[in-house]
């Protein structure tokens, strides 16, 4: 059994309230059509007792397909087990004809896939989590299993992210038994544009949510859980209090990032459409540092775009945030020192170097505050926890910080990570640090999306 699954396999709901009897049934055949049928039989034979099907869920296991229905009814009797045949009750009877036939429901339940998520967030920047419905991943490397959701899982990304459930900022994440041995739980983040090598907001939500919702066995006061992903492997510890309740608080997460290091320094681009301010103006380029925390961002001094990091301006942000990495994709690939599935830029930071100016007010105590734009022109909300490793590397290798020391780093929300250089290390030939990054994370709730095939719109689209 996984850590963050109960006994039938799927993710435990800990506050939801048992109804006074409950019967699973599986229904399993390599014909979903057939499967279905068996279920409807039962369905039949469950109704006579009062018994009626509360949820329903598919799966995949290899070449079958598995439907679970949970039936319940304040009969305490089983109406699947021997000897307790069902008895026959009269019809309801009613003088107005139902607006739909057997059949049609039939058809409808047929045509229809659930996903259930936990939804989360840490600073403003969205996590959903996929806790069910998603296809059954081979237990292979996990940058071997980020290929193959790419291929086979690509559906569910789409669905979740996208309209009408989603939109283009949203984010999301799935969890997979650990490939390495040292790992606690594999994650794969999952975006608008594809699938992402690293998330520290998505780490410090998560981390958070499972233990409160009793998914992952709690302890205080601290409690640990060392995830795989995609950049290698990233411990995170929860400060842990015991509630009124007797339930599991966290009041913070801070996790230790994979290795940071600043991969170039100087870079000048020409992002199209962006006007250039100051010394960017006069030198008819716009000045940028390439870091890697996880995954590669371009770092820029929002002074040089006339802007400041204020919610007012995210369009403007967006676009030049969007404009300066499709530039640096174009003209600067980089090539991780072990690793080259992770050699791509993944986004930009913009950096505002004075927050305590900034003219909404907003986190004025922050040492810097930033927006990150990555993916396809997604905005964070927060200030982006493998972005500020990126930060901190580069500014340990400028001579800006040395370790042991922290900044507080603010998001375009006006909330802030605390970050800090923890050390030093190498990454292939390249001088690195390790950081860690701190911040709170919060469920917002527990979704049921539903999938109809006959719905043209229903796979997901994006207006803007």
């Amino acid at each position: 059994m996984r850590p963050w699954e109960d006994e039938t396999g799927t993710m435990a709901r800990t506050s939801a309230k048992r109804p006074t009897s409950q019967v699973i049934r599986t229904y399993a055949a390599s014909d979903r059509a057939q499967a279905e049928r068996s279920y409807l039989r039962e369905r039949q034979q469950a109704a006579t007792r009062g018994w009626i099907p509360s949820s329903r869920r598919w799966r995949s296991e290899g070449q079958e397909h598995v439907l679970t229905v949970v039936f319940e009814s304040t009969d305490l009797a089983d109406p699947f087990s021997e000897g307790n045949a069902p008895t026959a009750r009269a019809p309801e009877v009613t003088s107005r004809p139902l607006p739909w036939s057997e059949a049609q429901a039939r058809e409808r339940d047929r045509s229809r896939t659930i996903v259930e998520t936990l939804d989360l967030h840490c600073a403003g920047e969205p996590l959903r989590l996929v806790r069910s419905g998603y296809p059954t991943v081979p237990q292979l490397p996990i940058e071997e299993r980020r290929a193959w959701v790419r291929e086979h899982a690509d559906h569910v990304r789409r669905l979740l992210m996208y309209e009408p459930r989603g939109h283009r900022d949203m984010y999301g994440a799935v969890l997979l038994p650990p490939h390495r041995e040292d790992a606690d739980i594999a994650v794969l983040f999952m975006h608008n544009e594809g699938y992402s090598t690293m998330c520290g907001h998505g780490i410090i939500a998560l981390t958070a949510g499972l233990i409160e919702e009793g998914l992952y066995p709690a302890s205080t006061p601290v409690t640990e859980i060392t995830w795989e992903t995609p950049a290698g492997l990233v411990r995170a510890t929860a400060e842990v209090a015991v509630g009124v309740g007797a339930e599991p608080v966290v009041r913070s997460v801070r996790f230790v990032n994979v290795p940071a290091y600043l991969h170039a320094e100087g870079l000048v681009v020409r992002p199209r459409g962006v006007r250039l301010f100051g010394t960017a103006a006069e030198r008819k380029g716009l000045a940028v540092q390439l870091a890697f925390g996880g995954a590669y961002y371009g770092i820029v001094d929002v002074a040089e775009l006339g802007m400041r990091v204020v919610p007012e301006q995210v369009e403007q942000l967006t676009r030049a945030g969007a404009a300066i990495t499709e530039a640096l994709r174009r003209d600067h690939t980089p090539i991780h020192p072990t690793d080259a599935s992770l050699g791509f830029v993944y986004g930009t930071i913009i950096v505002d170097s004075d927050p305590a100016s900034s003219p909404d007010g907003l986190a004025s105590e922050a040492t810097i505050r930033n927006v990150t734009v990555f993916a396809d022109a997604e905005v964070d909300r927060s200030p982006c926890g493998s972005g500020t490793s990126a930060l901190l590397a580069a500014r340990h290798a400028l001579g800006a910080s040395e370790v042991g020391d922290a900044i507080l780093n603010a998001g375009i929300t006006g909330e802030a990570f605390l970050g800090r250089i923890e050390g030093t290390t190498t990454l292939g030939e390249h001088a690195a640090v390790f950081t860690s990054v701190q911040g709170r994370g919060f469920v917002t709730g527990h979704s049921r999306f539903l999938a109809d095939e006959r719905d043209s719109l229903g796979q997901g689209f994006l207006l803007r």
